[in-house]
């Protein structure tokens, strides 16, 4: 699929969007708080978009940084007059598409985040949530896991900006997937701590919901110190069980699992 960086002017990047599935027009027509047949108007380059309208279609789009400036120069070329102004648009938008590439191929050597990434990464629930919703077959867009997780847009987008730029899902023309990359985090990382604690925020916050699908068990016990390896024996197999019953399950539904042994 092409990127923003393959198009010579902003309507044809924003028609590729439209062509690529029934309802895209009019999804970023509410997006923009306008009517479909305006976007149809700019299409046919009888009509520009706003500054403030501009802006809100990368974010939407899920587009990363360096391909937001590039669709905001190619909207500023095609509003240009003179050959000299739409010339310093389109050198700008070569030293992005320049330096888009050289950071792809930077990520493209480790399936390693960096270090300030993982810190963005773990520091909240939202972005595991998405980044494994993107695998569902029925979440394809921003406004899908805005309903999923009953999440503000803004919020939402500014996690799948940061999710796509550091591969963990991929945004096509507003449609979402998992990525390519695998993270793993090892019990000795300086993030465990961080993830354990933003998963039983959650959690926390979950329990005042009430769900049929719900098991929410707590208790304090006194056993003797050798029952202890016994119990975690138990808990460590059925971690194992499910990661098992995982492998061939299909993608309906997230779950959060907390396990808690330790001592009091």
């Amino acid at each position: 699929m092409k990127t923003v960086f393959d198009f010579k002017n902003y309507q044809s990047f924003l028609l590729q969007y439209f062509q690529l599935k029934r309802g895209n027009q009019s999804r970023l027509s509410e997006r923009l708080e306008c009517q479909s047949s305006f976007l149809t108007q700019v299409i046919d380059q009888k009509v520009h978009l706003s500054l403030d309208q501009a802006l809100k279609i990368p974010d939407f789009l899920g587009l990363n940084k360096n391909e937001k400036m590039a669709f905001l120069y190619l909207v500023q070329k095609e509003k240009a007059s003179d050959l000299s102004s739409k010339k310093f648009f389109d050198e700008n938008i070569e030293k992005l598409r320049n330096q888009n590439n050289r950071i792809k191929e930077r990520i493209g050597e480790t399936d390693e985040l960096t270090e300030e990434a993982k810190y963005q990464y773990y520091s909240s629930w939202l972005y595991g949530a998405i980044h494994i919703l993107c695998a569902f077959s029925w979440i394809r867009t921003i406004d899908d896991i805005v309903a999923a997780l009953d999440v503000d847009l803004s919020t939402v987008s500014e996690c799948v900006q940061f999710l796509n730029e550091n591969q963990l899902i991929t945004v096509k023309n507003g449609q979402l997937s998992i990525g390519k990359r695998q993270i793993h985090l090892s019990d000795d990382s300086k993030h465990i701590f961080s993830h354990h604690t933003s998963w039983r925020i959650r959690t926390i916050e979950k329990l005042s919901m009430q769900k049929k699908q719900k098991l929410n068990y707590s208790s304090l016990i006194g056993i003797s110190k050798k029952d202890v390896d016994t119990i975690k024996e138990i808990l460590l197999k059925s971690i194992s069980d499910i990661n098992q019953v995982m492998l061939t399950s299909g993608e309906e539904h997230a779950y959060i699992i907390n396990i808690d042994l330790m001592d009091l």
